[in-house]
């Protein structure tokens, strides 16, 4: 138990971390998740995009329609299912994810280089990756049931 309310007691600080970083680059951290997973992803519906940050469709309404206005994400109709659309980054959008990626990145391995070795990151990574994946697989299940 001590394990998992140290791992859940992180994210918090992590997430405070994130959002005074991109706080200085006009960006919530709601909006860099978006723009982040569209980035990597390519185009996804609404719904799939709340899916996989996290949030409901009201939020993900709210966000989207908020980056649109900036002119950030543009939304196109979906081809393979015309009730919905799918949310694509514009080139504006683009090119903010890519300077707020480069600028988080190097915070977060400036942070974690002054707190680990890389040996320890390396092991750290690993474990990480290893819960998530144990973690997913018992959501999966528990969804299932």
């Amino acid at each position: 138990m001590i394990m998992w309310l140290a791992t859940v007691r992180t994210r918090p600080t992590l997430d405070c971390f994130g959002r005074w970083i991109l706080g200085h680059l006009g960006l919530s951290l709601t909006d860099f998740k978006i723009l982040e997973t569209v980035l990597h992803t390519g185009p996804l519906t609404p719904s799939r995009l709340g899916q996989d940050i996290g949030l409901t469709r009201g939020s993900v309404t709210s966000a989207v329609d908020r980056l649109a206005a900036k002119g950030l994400v543009a939304r196109e109709p979906n081809t393979a299912d015309a009730r919905s659309s799918l949310v694509k980054l514009t080139p504006a959008g683009a090119a903010a994810i890519e300077s707020a990626w480069n600028v988080h990145t190097a915070e977060v391995e400036r942070v974690l280089g002054n707190t680990f070795t890389p040996e320890e990151m390396a092991v750290l990574l690993k474990l990480l990756g290893r819960l998530r994946r144990t973690v997913r697989k018992e959501c999966r299940h528990l969804q299932a049931s």
